[in-house]
């Protein structure tokens, strides 16, 4: 009798030990499970943030605007030597005006003022007081 006792004491035993392996291979697959999802998570989440950053209208101007800003405190565009390119980063001007402005320095000579640029053709206060702060001779 205290042959079979201890048998089933060994089957009890195996028993337990068996569902603590399943029980913990459970735990350990659950587990891998959610760092794959978290892992899938993050990296969608970041792809969402990075589409929503280029087709967001405020982060294009949010990012743009201290360029702009530091170049225009720093950079002066020399209204006597500037290329067609160089005109066109003032506001307000594209390609015709920027050539408008180098056609007229072409003919009429340099600038001698700032407010000289308001003789040619299409160019008014507004858009000098728009463009003065940038503006070199």
């Amino acid at each position: 009798m205290t042959r079979r006792i201890r048998f089933q004491h060994v089957q009890a035993l195996i028993q337990l030990a068996l569902m603590f392996c399943v029980f913990c291979s459970f735990f350990a697959l659950q587990n891998a499970q959610a760092e794959n999802y978290d892992a899938r998570y993050l990296q969608w989440k970041a792809e969402q943030e990075a589409i929503d950053a280029r087709l967001s209208p405020s982060a294009s101007t949010k990012t743009s605007q201290p360029r702009s800003a530091s170049a225009g405190s720093s950079e002066k565009i020399n209204l006597n030597m500037a290329t067609a390119a160089q005109l066109q980063q003032l506001s307000g001007v594209g390609q015709k005006k920027a050539e408008a402005i180098i056609e007229y320095r072409n003919r009429h000579g340099k600038f001698k003022r700032i407010e000289d640029l308001q003789l040619v053709k299409g160019i008014g206060p507004a858009l000098l007081a728009k463009n003065r702060h940038r503006l070199g001779i």
